[in-house]
């Protein structure tokens, strides 16, 4: 490890500003130059903790990230400094030193053509407009949470016998049985909550039901949707939503239910809810 004078006068400096984040910018990069990329990040995120949009701090994140062999971390940070200042376009090359050009024959077009090929790109009619559509590739889903078969039924589910009860009582049987469910006035809307402490079987019940239903499962985490950006988690459960909806049937499980919608005090007191809608 190298300790450059420079570089603990400055972290002297911030002793006595912390808030002096171009400094603090400056210094982190200094540190991973020093060969400890470990201060640099914690000093390039404590400037991106204050300052979000710090373009110098996300790239010495990224590269510090990168020394450290996080590279998915270093890959997110290198993607927003990308954002914020794209990278200047490559220098023109140098013109080289002109060859001899052999004339090439060349078969003229008469003016007539060019606007008929230039309009042909361009659909008259809706079955051209269909012809395109089929030829194009389809729209890759939105890369935010799993999705996929659910592969089991609550037969595959080993004790539990209260829980599995509850749920063939309270949604299966009613949800088989629309002349039930309609005598005794119940309706299906709505979703479940389970909860209970880590490993006690959530995950698995859902993916269970799932399977019961004849529905793929759709596992979203607390990660999946908070964002540090502004409107950026609004805008991942919308994305959440349509993928449901663009693959119903479809079992839509929420885990920590409780972080994400922040109010932990009006969940169970114990344990950590999970929804499934």
């Amino acid at each position: 490890m190298t300790h450059d004078p420079v570089i603990e006068a400055l972290l002297g400096a911030l002793t006595a500003d912390p808030a002096n984040h171009p400094v603090r910018a400056h210094v982190a990069r200094l540190l991973l130059d020093a060969g400890r990329p470990d201060e640099a990040l914690a000093n390039a995120t404590a400037v991106l903790g204050a300052v979000p949009d710090h373009v110098e701090a996300l790239r010495t994140a990224a590269a510090a990230a990168s020394a450290l062999g996080d590279e998915a971390r270093a890959a997110s940070y290198g993607r927003l400094a990308d954002a914020l200042d794209p990278a200047d376009p490559p220098p023109a090359a140098k013109p080289a030193t002109p060859q001899p050009v052999t004339p090439q024959p060349v078969t003229p077009t008469p003016a007539s053509v060019a606007p008929h090929t230039a309009a042909s790109a361009v659909p008259d009619t809706a079955d051209e407009i269909f012809q395109q559509w089929s030829e194009s590739e389809p729209l890759a889903e939105p890369a935010i949470g799993t999705l996929g078969q659910a592969g089991l039924t609550l037969a595959d589910v080993g004790g539990l016998a209260d829980v599995k009860k509850r749920l063939d009582l309270s949604f299966l049987t009613p949800l088989r049985n629309p002349e039930l469910r309609m005598e005794f006035g119940k309706s299906l809307r709505g979703g479940l909550l389970l909860w209970g402490p880590p490993g006690c079987g959530k995950t698995f019940i859902a993916r269970a039901l799932a399977g019961e239903l004849g529905a793929s499962f759709y596992e979203i985490g607390l990660s999946d949707v908070l964002d540090m950006w502004i409107g950026s988690s609004e805008r991942n459960l919308r994305s959440i939503f349509d993928t449901a909806r663009r693959n119903r049937p479809c079992l839509l499980f929420f885990d920590e239910m409780d972080a994400l919608g922040q109010k932990r005090s009006s969940c169970a007191a114990a344990g950590r809810p999970c929804a499934v809608s």
